[in-house]
């Protein structure tokens, strides 16, 4: 949970994850620094290449070895703002 008083980052990060043509979805983990959804996009790289599957990264980052089809695993970084929380008067 959030503090009050900006004690929070600013931003929240999740990774968009869409599996050829299938329905896409977000991977569930929040993230609050870029350096780690970097750093976990990496990993996944690393499994991927490892088991020889096709993907594809979307971000100025990451050196992509094969372009964006139908065939890849498509991942891309979201981000959103992080506000204060409110206290509510009754």
């Amino acid at each position: 949970m959030y503090l009050l008083n900006d004690k929070h980052s600013k931003y929240e990060y999740i990774v968009y994850v869409r599996c050829g043509t299938a329905i896409p979805y977000l991977n569930g983990k929040i993230f609050t620094s870029y350096n780690d959804v970097c750093n976990y996009l990496e990993e996944i790289a690393k499994r991927h290449q490892r088991y020889n599957r096709l993907f594809y990264i979307d971000n100025k980052f990451f050196k992509n070895e094969c372009d964006r089809d139908e065939r890849c695993i498509y991942y891309k970084i979201l981000r959103r703002p992080v506000a204060d929380w409110e206290e509510i008067e009754k």
